[in-house]
């Protein structure tokens, strides 16, 4: 890829100059993207607004040189994020990057009516318990790191009440999905990462090797997956496409374990998108 195709996605986000909305690719972790900007502007400093999840898409605001000192205002920004809540499948990490699995068939599947109860009933919590796979800090090193320190032997020491600001949210559909539909959406997502690894050609990738292990890895992690759904050729799944808007810090992975712990079914994140919201308005 071009450098000029990479940026053409970029927008200006005036009024504050040398920020950047960008787009980012599914399997890219926040800092390979942040890291591509910076060598293809010349920059010599970079941050953004707001870690995303490698299997999480959507914007990621950009500050290069003078425009760190505004990223402050993106990272206070309320965001929306379009979520796929599939219900029958959990791991420790609620979503995908995990391949541990808690495989259940939901043979009572809930309601719109019973879906929005327990979403506000979690919306009511201003705090929940944040743990290992997210990007909280312990002694300025964050817990998904210090997690793989420990081996994850002291999940206590890695859990943490933290704020939850829902502002609302909107249940779009509700879809009962077979084993097979299931696995049909996850080879879509594994289409998605070799579309994303096809972008690394003819980019200024620091530590390339690294960053294409990383994309291999999350496309071993779901075609285990794939592997294990369709030994429960039986089951019925759950996907609940919604949109929560939400204030800074909210994790949006845990207030889905918030809903499996209420509903007693297992939970995670199929997919994740997120837009930043100024003036109540989407930014793109």
């Amino acid at each position: 890829m071009s450098k000029g195709d990479f940026l053409k996605p970029l927008i200006r986000s005036e009024p504050y100059p040398n920020c950047y909305v960008f787009m980012k690719p599914y399997g890219w972790t926040s800092y390979t993207l942040v890291d591509v900007v910076k060598q293809l502007l010349g920059a010599q400093k970079a941050g953004h607004a707001g870690t995303l999840d490698p299997l999480a898409t959507g914007e990621l605001v950009v500050g290069v040189q003078g425009g760190t000192k505004f990223l402050n205002f993106w990272m206070e920004s309320d965001k929306n994020y379009k979520v796929q809540m599939l219900l029958g499948v959990g791991t420790p990490s609620y979503d995908l990057e995990t391949t541990k699995v808690d495989i259940r068939s939901v043979d009572n599947v809930p309601d719109v009516r019973t879906l929005e109860k327990v979403l506000k009933l979690v919306k009511a919590k201003t705090k929940i318990w944040v743990g290992t796979h997210s990007a909280l800090k312990l002694e300025g090193t964050p817990f998904y790191v210090r997690a793989h320190e420990d081996g994850h032997n002291e999940v206590k020491k890695l859990e943490k009440l933290h704020k939850n600001t829902i502002l609302g949210f909107t249940i779009e559909r509700v879809t009962t999905l077979s084993a097979s539909d299931l696995s049909e959406i996850i080879n879509e997502k594994i289409d998605a990462l070799a579309k994303s690894k096809e972008l690394y050609r003819g980019l200024p990738i620091k530590h390339r090797r690294i960053q294409i292990s990383l994309l291999d890895k999350f496309n071993l992690g779901l075609k285990t997956h794939v592997n294990q759904i369709r030994r429960y050729h039986s089951y019925k799944f759950v996907l609940v496409d919604l949109v929560l808007s939400v204030g800074k810090g909210t994790y949006v992975r845990y207030v889905i374990k918030q809903v499996s712990d209420m509903l007693g079914v297992p939970a995670v994140a199929l997919g994740i998108h997120r837009s930043y919201r100024v003036n109540n308005q989407e930014v793109i």
